[in-house]
Order: structure tokens, then C-alpha cells, then sequence
């Protein structure tokens, strides 16, 4: 069912919703300790229960709550079983070396998108170690990983890196990434929570060197900070609506990438005020500016569209993984800003975006963020904006449309 947006009206306070991706390390972490935990997030993303789903399937027991998640960790480790990843790449990446690591013997199930998107290179490396892996759909895994040095390029995914690092955990070896590193913020996030859940890592500058440590430790409780990408999209709403709005629930020393939307807002003329757990954004004049997103790639979406709104030219650098995302993100970015009457150029690992009046028109996309993105768009288009597939927002945010709807009735 389409979606017909025409000029909402901003304005108002929202308390985000939890860490997607924390979540994920943090239902697979706790699924591998020595006693129960409690999850403390809120919680709405269809592939944080795929990942909850995924570690029940291999013997965890995982139940969901109004506070978020009780996980009884695996007892019993079930072998032979099909794990249905869907359209996770965060499942599929983080828990293929998990599994190997256990020593199991299952199958990956996954979508039609995410059997596309890329995994060699991680399997490459999983059966130079003593993994057995038959590519396909399903992908099928025995297990037996053992420790030793691991080398793994980090030019496609930080997930490889991420789901390496907490098989290590388990079995002990080091890790080294070559070609840079795309999205470290995410990586920074598995050390962070590994560290959370006992683990001992140390980096000599070119190495983490990863000890031994199986089951994890449960501290019995694990709180997740508010999501920054949802956050994000909320403050740009502020910053180009007409009237305030209040972003609560978010930590302003997190370590997740989409924290940059405040640096890059303000670089750009944006009054946002941040406090101890929340931020408010206001209508702001913005100009154009000219600052590498290899960091923070889920905002490059909505990051379009404000490069609409500012006055001048807006240049995005470090594009280049974006086309390896739930669509070919570029490509999706580009026909959403053409079909809204905007002006965008792009070549390899650079999107331009000018000032322009954007009048409306249909955002025809499977990609969440695109489809979000839209959304923001249609505060400041001349007409109505349609989102064909509005229902391709539950991959990271369920309720995206009712805190539209919030935000949107002033």
C-alpha cells in the first residue's frame, strides 16, 4: 500500500529507539554466557528478531518483553539446524564465524537481496581455518574453527571484522584488517560490547590480539543507548521543518557513526543543542559543505536531501561501499532526488547534491533508509511525495510511519 505525504507539519519530541546494531551483538553475546541476562532496549526492527530467532534456533532462549529482551543462554547447542537470516546482513556476517566457532554443522538461509550482497571474502577466510562452507542458498557451514592469525580485508564490511572478532573471543587468535576499514564506528561497537561481556582485547597497532574466553560474562543486565541513525533523521526533520523538534533517549558520547549528524548540521549552519540524553534541533538557514561519510554510512540518504535544501553545493565523499547496502544505493539515492525534482551528480565514491526546489513526485524504493528519506523530503517539497513500498521501513525501524505521524501533528 503507497504512502502520500503533502507538506507535514513538524515539530514535537520523540524518544528514539534502541541500537540496532548493538542489539545484534548484544542477543548474540548474551546467547553465549554463563548465566541469564536482561536486554534493556526498545526495541522495533524486524532483523534484531531475526538475529533473537537465529540464536533460539541453536538452543538460547530468548524471549521479548515491554523492557526489552530476557535471554536464557544456549544450553544444549543444536546442531543440523537451518537458520533463517531473511534480509540480515548484520545476522548472516556476525553469526557465520560464530557458528564456526562453536564447531556446528547448520545452514544459512537468506533472501533473494542478501544472497547478492557480499560474503566471500569471510568465507575465504573461515576455511582457511578449518571451517567447511558450500556456498549457496542455503549456505551450508561445518564448524571447527580453530585459533590462530586471521586476515580479513576491511574494504567491503566491518560486519567480517566484527563477527571474526567475537568467534576470536571464544576461541582465541588474532586479528588483522587490511585496506582500511569501512564504517569503523560499528566495529568500535563489538569491542565496546565484547569488553562489556568480559572479553580481553588488546591492538598493538596492527593486530588485535584476542584471548580466550568461553562462556562470556553476564553482568545481568545489558542497557542499550538510543539509536543515532533514527535520531538522525528526526534532527534533520527539525533543522528544515518549521518548528522545533525534541530528540530524547540518546547518548551524546556514543560511539555509533551516526552521531556525525550533529558536527555535520552544525558544520552547515544548523542550530542543534545537545544535552546529557537528548538534543533539540531548530529551523535552521543551511549552506552547502563538502565532508567524507565513510563513517556514518546509513545517513547518506537523508544527508541528500538537506544537500537540497542548503544553499550551494553539498559533495559527500566515501560512497563507495553504499552500493552494497539493501539496494544499489547510490542508484536509489539518484532516482529519488531526480524523481523529486532535485539536482545530483555522482561518480566513483562522490555524490554532489545542488540546491534545489524540490516539487514532489514518487519515491519508488525497497531500501528503508531511501524510503525514510522520502519521507524527510516531503517537509519541504511543493507537492505530495508517494512512497510505494512503506513498509521496507520495518527492516530497521517498525514504527517509523506512527512517529512520523507524531511528529507531524503539531
Amino acid at each position: 500500500m503507497e504512502k502520500v505525504l503533502y507538506k507535514p507539519q513538524t515539530g514535537g519530541e520523540v524518544t528514539v529507539t534502541s541500537s540496532k546494531s548493538d542489539i545484534h551483538r548484544a542477543l548474540i553475546c548474551s546467547s553465549l554466557c554463563n548465566s541469564r541476562t536482561k536486554i534493556i532496549c526498545k526495541c522495533d526492527s524486524e532483523d534484531n528478531k531475526i538475529t533473537a530467532e537465529a540464536m533460539n534456533t541453536l538452543g538460547a532462549k530468548i524471549s521479548a518483553n515491554k523492557d526489552g529482551f530476557d535471554v536464557k543462554p544456549i544450553s544444549g547447542l543444536k546442531s543440523g539446524v537451518t537458520l533463517n537470516c531473511g534480509n540480515s546482513a548484520s545476522t548472516l556476517r556476525l553469526l557465520l564465524p560464530v557458528v564456526a566457532s562453536l564447531g556446528n554443522k547448520c545452514d544459512f538461509l537468506m533472501s533473494k537481496e542478501l544472497e547478492s550482497r557480499p560474503i566471500s571474502d569471510l568465507c575465504t577466510e573461515l576455511i582457511g581455518h578449518g571451517a567447511g562452507i558450500t556456498m549457496g542458498n542455503p549456505m551450508k557451514l561445518l564448524g571447527g574453527l580453530f585459533p590462530g592469525d586471521y586476515l580479513i580485508p576491511g574494504r567491503i564490511s566491518s560486519q567480517f571484522a566484527s563477527g571474526l572478532l567475537i568467534a576470536l573471543s571464544m576461541i582465541g587468535g588474532s586479528l588483522e584488517i587490511t585496506d582500511g576499514l569501512e564504517n569503523r564506528p560499528f566495529f568500535e561497537e563489538t569491542l565496546d560490547t565484547l569488553g562489556k561481556f568480559g572479553a580481553k582485547i588488546n591492538y598493538d597497532g596492527t593486530k588485535y590480539w584476542v584471548s580466550r574466553l568461553f562462556p562470556f560474562v553476564s553482568n545481568g543486565e545489558y542497557v542499550v543507548e538510543g539509536d543515532w541513525s533514527e535520531a538522525a533523521w528526526l534532527l534533520c526533520a527539525g533543522v528544515i521543518g518549521k518548528n522545533p523538534i525534541k530528540v530524547n533517549g540518546i547518548n551524546p558520547k556514543s560511539k555509533q557513526g551516526s552521531r556525525a549528524i550533529v558536527t555535520i548540521l552544525k558544520a552547515m549552519g544548523a542550530r542543534i543543542e545537545v544535552f546529557e540524553d537528548c538534543a533539540v534541533a531548530y529551523p535552521s538557514k543551511l549552506h552547502g559543505i563538502e565532508i567524507n561519510t565513510r563513517s556514518c554510512p546509513d545517513i547518506v540518504p537523508i544527508l541528500a536531501v538537506i544537500g537540497c535544501v542548503a544553499e550551494g553545493d553539498s559533495i559527500f565523499h566515501g560512497i563507495d561501499n553504499r552500493i552494497l547496502k539493501e539496494s544499489s544505493r547510490v542508484e536509489s539515492i539518484e532516482k529519488m532526488i531526480v524523481a523529486l525534482g532535485g539536482t545530483v551528480r555522482s561518480r566513483e565514491g562522490v555524490i554532489a547534491i545542488s540546491h534545489s526546489r524540490l516539487v514532489g513526485g514518487i519515491v519508488d524504493t525497497l531500501d528503508h533508509r531511501v524510503a525514510m528519506s522520502g519521507a524527510l523530503a516531503s517537509i519541504v517539497c511543493d507537492g505530495s511525495v508517494t512512497i510505494t513500498n512503506p513498509e521496507c521501513v520495518s527492516k530497521s525501524h517498525k514504527g517509523f510511519w506512527d512517529e512520523f505521524t507524531k511528529i507531524s501533528k503539531i
